[in-house]
């Protein structure tokens, strides 16, 4: 029968079962199976048989992504051999980088600029989560926390903590931190202008 494999893409560092069943007219004939992976690996794969039928049965796991040509090879006990073929997808981590340190100052917006790359070139989704430590009514708000380059405004000096994570929905999630100092600003004083006006006495 056809190579039954995974359908879809894996993430990397799983197991990529495959199967298929085989049937042979000499039922007296006992059955060897080999893998080639398409990663320069090859092993042996479980055959169970009985009367002729059969299936195989194999696992394996990729230590890289890419696309890879497998191929199986069924081998009766006289030497006649017979083969199926089928592509694995292994889809690549994303590799997050959240940039900084950064510095800003309190009331005015600190632009964070990080980086993220899928090996696949595959779409990502991005997200920030954002803590702090600072006075007691200290609060930050961010503008566009599901990109790359949000940009955090603190009412108040602070130390604060930035986590991206970004995910291909295929991997688990990948989260990078980094860390940014929010100054304290003198307050800006205007003068005081004499009045022109008499006072009166």
């Amino acid at each position: 029968s056809a190579l039954v494999a995974p359908g879809g893409p894996l993430p990397i560092g799983t197991s990529a079962p495959i199967s298929l069943t085989f049937a042979d007219p000499g039922t007296n004939d006992t059955h060897i199976a080999t893998v080639n992976w398409g990663d320069s690996t090859s092993t042996s794969a479980a055959v169970s048989e009985s009367g002729g039928l059969g299936t195989v049965s194999a696992n394996h796991v990729y230590g890289t992504f890419g696309v890879f040509h497998v191929t199986v090879t069924v081998k009766d006990d006289n030497g006649a051999t017979e083969f199926a073929n089928a592509d694995i997808t292994v889809n690549g981590t994303p590799i997050a980088n959240a940039g900084g340190p950064y510095a800003g100052t309190e009331g005015t917006g600190v632009l964070l600029d990080a980086s993220a790359i899928d090996p696949d070139d595959g779409t990502l989704d991005v997200g920030w989560t954002f803590t702090w430590t600072g006075d007691a009514g200290t609060t930050c708000g961010t503008v566009g926390a599901d990109t790359l380059t949000p940009l955090v405004t603190c009412n108040d000096n602070a130390i604060v903590t930035a986590n991206l994570t970004v995910s291909d929905r295929i991997n688990p999630p990948v989260v990078a931190h980094t860390t940014f100092t929010v100054s304290n600003v003198a307050p800006t004083l205007t003068p005081v202008v004499p009045s022109e006006s008499p006072v009166a006495t």
